[in-house]
């Protein structure tokens, strides 16, 4: 993305005491925070967790650029998919549930269920199998709780990460958060909140993902969508009942996990013409469809150059109640 994550969430105006469990949305005269709060607001940018053992500049560090350019589109979004199969390497036992790869597709970030470990897999080539994942952890060991995490690789040699987590055990109240490291040899700094409102507010906020200078994510099963200078809104055309989403690098497919009627969640897909137009009505992707009475599908990433979609599923074929599965495009 050539723009900078400060743009995409509204300007703080006035300042806030922020941490991952505390949403207090002013700060008291002069700045007061309780005892181990930071007020925290900086004007035209994003505000964040601050903690007062959390580094001084730690909202200009979330503010820093992200999503590197990725290589152009090289298959039609008119072409179906086929060759549809279990991600190698990277399904257990457990259910994988929230995906996101690296813009090489060579490190693999999945979650499980609820705020268990988020678990990390590499592999040699974008063919190739995964390694086994292993626990992801912070600069300190801590492991990454959460889930759904969502990678950039920064135009300036830094990875972002983002995941959404229960916010004080509450289940039916999930935010953001984000962890940041200077390139992807060394460990990822602790895990800080968003402490924009309009963005964490008191509901169930989940699969957070930067596409051009765009943000989407689900609130309570309606997809969001912020531009460069706009706030959260829903798009009108996906209506609600909405449960993952994939959102392809020119913005033009927005592939989403859609329960219509009594049906099972199923992957569906709606497109426009450019990034300045608006979603048309979304369809079944027919291709990925499966039949089966208690099949549920979940699409989670797709590759770059739109040739490749990552999904979750629990079709016949894998190893656990849900799996990471892969279809691909032919240019």
């Amino acid at each position: 993305m050539s723009t900078r994550l400060a743009v995409l969430v509204a300007a703080v105006a006035v300042g806030a005491c922020y941490a991952p469990d505390y949403h207090d949305p002013t700060c008291g005269t002069g700045g007061a925070c309780p005892s181990g709060y930071t007020c925290s607001g900086v004007e035209g940018g994003l505000s964040v967790a601050v903690t007062d053992a959390a580094p001084a500049d730690a909202a200009a560090d979330a503010a820093a650029p992200v999503d590197a350019a990725p290589s152009p589109r090289r298959c039609a979004a008119s072409t179906p998919f086929g060759d549809l199969k279990p991600v190698a390497g990277a399904n257990g036992v457990a259910s994988e549930w929230g995906a996101s790869l690296s813009l090489d597709e060579l490190t693999l970030y999945l979650s499980y269920e609820e705020n268990r470990p988020i678990q990390v897999a590499m592999r040699a080539t974008a063919e190739g199998a995964f390694q086994p994942p292993a626990v992801l952890t912070d600069l300190h060991g801590v492991p990454l709780a959460g889930r759904n995490p969502f990678i950039s690789d920064n135009d300036d040699g830094s990875e972002t990460l983002f995941l959404d987590r229960d916010v004080g055990g509450d289940a039916f109240d999930r935010d953001f958060y984000f962890t940041k490291r200077a390139d992807r040899n060394r460990p990822f700094d602790p895990v800080r909140s968003f402490g924009d409102r309009s963005l964490n507010t008191f509901a169930y906020e989940v699969d957070l993902c930067f596409i051009g200078d765009e943000m989407y994510f689900l609130r309570a099963g309606v997809v969001q969508r912020s531009g460069a200078k706009s706030p959260p809104a829903p798009i009108t055309a996906l209506g609600d009942h909405n449960y993952s989403i994939a959102v392809s690098r020119d913005g033009l497919e927005l592939f989403v996990a859609h329960q219509a009627g009594s049906e099972r969640p199923d992957i569906w897909v709606a497109r426009r013409a450019s990034a300045t137009a608006p979603f048309a009505a979304p369809e079944p992707v027919a291709e990925l469809a499966h039949d089966g009475a208690n099949v549920f599908q979940y699409p989670e990433w797709l590759s770059p150059d739109g040739c490749r979609i990552y999904f979750t599923s629990n079709r016949p074929g894998g190893k656990g109640a849900l799996d990471l599965w892969q279809a691909s495009r032919t240019p």
